[in-house]
């Protein structure tokens, strides 16, 4: 982890400068990633959006500051914040709060932004569980959800062995950029460590959402073999 969260940092701190916009994700690896973050002086600072709800088991470091609020001061800039929870319990609850302004709008200026920092997730590990559970799946939707075979996650969003997005119900749960915004955002950064994540890391790489990764070698070697 403490390796990834270096590189990652590391990376992101390359990038700012040339950005005029970052969105960032959960998960224990992008809190380790944005805590090893320098302080940067930029000028202009980039704008700094969440690309998915809040959640505080997976978006607060134990100080109880966002992530976002963190990478925001890291790079000296103003977040735009999102008030609402990221995943919920109906496809209604997330229809009714896109449709108000003050939500719709961050997630859509966080589906244009140019570099995106995301955590992957595989699933039955780390918080891939602690997403699903929040969902409050009912027996029916749990089998559908099976029966599409999930291997792991970016952004709330499963994903199959074959990179293919799952539909209802769990897609409908989230209140995040979508994943073909996410397919769109010029650059996207993938970070995740541990070799248990192989296999939801590998179907999330065949998805064609990540565009530069950041693994630890035994995670790297596992998804080589895998693949």
């Amino acid at each position: 982890m403490e390796s990834v969260a270096r590189e990652g940092a590391s990376v992101i701190a390359e990038r700012a400068a040339s950005v005029r916009s970052i969105g960032v994700s959960w998960g224990r690896t992008v809190q380790n990633v944005v805590a090893q973050l320098d302080t940067l002086s930029l000028r202009p600072t980039p704008e700094v959006l969440p690309l998915v709800g809040g959640h505080s088991a997976l978006d607060q470091f134990d100080s109880g500051e966002s992530v976002l609020k963190v990478l925001a001061s890291r790079l000296g800039a103003t977040p735009r914040t999102l008030y609402a929870p990221a995943v919920l319990e109906s496809a209604t609850a997330v229809a009714t709060l896109r449709a108000e302004s003050s939500i719709g709008e961050v997630l859509a200026a966080a589906a244009q932004v140019e570099l995106a920092l995301v955590g992957i997730g595989s699933r039955g590990v780390h918080s891939s569980t602690h997403v699903l559970d929040l969902m409050r799946l009912d027996e029916s939707e749990r089998a559908t959800f099976e029966a599409q075979q999930p291997a792991g996650d970016v952004c709330g969003r499963f994903i199959d062995a074959h990179g293919v997005p799952l539909g209802a119900p769990t897609d409908q749960r989230v209140l995040a950029v979508t994943f073909s915004e996410l397919l769109r955002i010029p650059e996207v950064l993938g970070v995740a460590a541990g070799a248990e994540k192989a296999p939801g890391v590998l179907g999330v790489l065949r998805s064609g959402a990540i565009d530069t990764a950041v693994f630890d070698v035994d995670l790297a070697r596992e998804v080589l073999a895998r693949a």
